[in-house]
């Protein structure tokens, strides 16, 4: 069952579930020029992830994989080059995102929808909010850490 109010979903609901969507909280990255960015996506289940796909708010495809296969024909140029994941190789149903080098363009919301087990699927917002800095080079900003402080 999924509470709409809040956006969350018990893990232990999704068992007697045949096919489920359950929706995360959002996210929020404050990022400045040149840092990379970890965007978080997790599936309730630690099974291998057999769909990924993250978009953004303007349905830009920023990665895309379906049965172990990464399509990166449909991602968007402005994209290519600078993504990967975090666990390359999803066996542990997590989706996580690494963007480097961020800038001003990549302001806005992202959208993660995963699958990994039995008929689970789970949407996860992200949205990453830009402030202009110049720095050599700073170290990643993960989102997880960031919607803790």
């Amino acid at each position: 069952t999924v509470d709409r109010t809040w956006g969350t979903t018990s893990v232990d609901s999704l068992k007697y579930c045949i096919f489920c969507v359950s929706f995360s909280d959002t996210i929020y990255l404050h990022a400045t020029d040149g840092q990379d960015a970890i965007l978080r996506c997790q599936s309730t289940s630690s099974s291998p992830v057999s769909y990924l796909s993250w978009e953004t708010r303007a349905r830009e495809k920023v990665f895309y994989s379906s049965k172990g296969v990464v399509y990166n024909s449909v991602q968007n140029a402005k994209f290519r080059g600078r993504v990967s994941l975090l666990s390359p190789s999803m066996t542990n149903g997590t989706g996580s995102l690494i963007i480097r080098n961020i800038s001003l363009a990549d302001a806005g919301l992202y959208r993660c929808v995963i699958s990994a087990g039995e008929n689970a699927v789970v949407m996860q917002n992200n949205v990453i909010t830009f402030e202009e800095h110049s720095t050599a080079h700073s170290p990643p900003l993960d989102l997880l850490k960031a919607a803790r402080s």
